[in-house]
């Protein structure tokens, strides 16, 4: 069994989460010009409990036009994540999903956006067919 790219499952993820409607779809590994939008940078790794499976560290960038929005997308987030156990999500299975660290505001330095970055991990494994 290979273990999949996990970028993909994640964004999937995060499009589908309660309380992120008004991303509408603007989850990617780059920053979307429109806001609000949200931006997944893999940061580490964990080591894995098996040879098949991946546990990959993500920092997620919420990005807005004012504090509270960001700070609410956020924090849905933070209640959000970790409430889904098993899934089948694109050619990952997800086997558990969790938050490393709660959302803290950190505005952009260079253009002083409002922004919150929250840590999350995800173990997944290649789903079978």
């Amino acid at each position: 069994m290979t273990v999949p790219y996990p970028d993909p499952a994640i964004i999937a993820l995060l499009t589908t989460l309660p309380g992120l409607d008004e991303i509408g779809g603007r989850v990617s590994t780059q920053l979307d010009s429109t806001l609000p939008a949200i931006r997944v940078t893999k940061v580490s790794d964990r080591e894995a409990p098996v040879s098949w499976e991946a546990t990959p560290i993500y920092q997620i960038e919420v990005w807005a036009d004012d504090e509270f929005q960001a700070g609410a997308l956020a924090w849905a987030i933070k209640n959000n994540w970790p409430t889904a156990k098993r899934a089948v999500v694109l050619d990952a299975l997800v086997h558990g999903r969790w938050v490393d660290t709660d959302p803290i505001s950190s505005p952009d330095p260079e253009t002083e956006l409002p922004r919150f970055l929250i840590t999350v991990g995800i173990r997944l494994s290649g789903a079978s067919s």
